[in-house]
């Protein structure tokens, strides 16, 4: 698939991106695309920016993940990409969430995915995940502090949903790992988000859980 084909094929889903001219002339190819947003009196141009990188990293994201595939075994995985594309996206999708999109890019805000689920009032619900790679330690000099200000970006800072066409803001945030929380991670993290909103509204997955999940849902990664 290439970029062109990820561009088509979000045009039909969700018809917000026009592909505008596309040439290759065998050397050099030249694609232009184009987008539009429903913007409101206090829409500023940071918003704008931050509108346009959000397409562009889900546009990148949905291209990174045709051509990796998804499907490896979790014990292979070698960095946070590598979870993100061929583990933890496929999962999120078999648990029957909609709406899963890669979040690619430097903008994130603590984001690394975002998906949706229709709740019993027919509204949509908004998740996002951070996902880490290997251990998360809660002793000294560990990595939690980082992990609390991704937590509280993640919340917010919100995020242009393609599908209600509007910046959104989730309502729970999975902390993902491949292997373990260790010296009471989860409880430092949670005792260090003051905000009980934020803390009772957390989901930490680790490996054993991830694969668990695997497992249940019969996912032949």
């Amino acid at each position: 698939m290439t970029k062109r084909d990820v561009i088509i094929e979000r045009h039909n889903n969700a018809g917000d991106i026009n592909l505008e001219s596309y040439d290759d002339d065998g050397d050099y190819i030249s694609l232009y695309y184009s987008a539009s947003v429903d913007v409101d009196d206090q829409t500023n141009f940071e918003d704008l920016i931050m509108i346009a990188d959000q397409l562009n990293s889900e546009i990148d994201g949905a291209l990174d993940l045709a051509l990796d595939g998804g499907g490896v075994a979790l014990e292979t995985i070698s960095d946070e990409k590598e979870l993100t594309l061929k583990v933890l996206v496929p999962l999120i999708g078999k648990l029957g969430f909609s709406n899963v999109k890669y979040n690619h890019g430097k903008r994130e805000f603590g984001k690394d995915i975002v998906f949706a689920r229709l709740t019993e009032f027919d509204d949509y619900e908004h998740y996002g995940v951070q996902v880490k790679q290997g251990n998360v330690s809660g002793g000294a000099h560990s990595d939690i502090d980082e992990i609390i200000a991704q937590i509280d970006d993640a919340f917010k800072m919100p995020f242009y949903d393609v599908y209600t066409r509007r910046q959104v803001r989730i309502a729970k945030l999975i902390v993902a790992i491949s292997g373990k929380f260790t010296e009471n991670a989860v409880e430092k993290i949670c005792e260090k988000n003051e905000a009980h909103a934020i803390r009772n509204n957390v989901i930490f997955l680790d490996g054993d859980k991830i694969e668990t999940l695997i497992e249940r849902y019969k996912m032949k990664l």
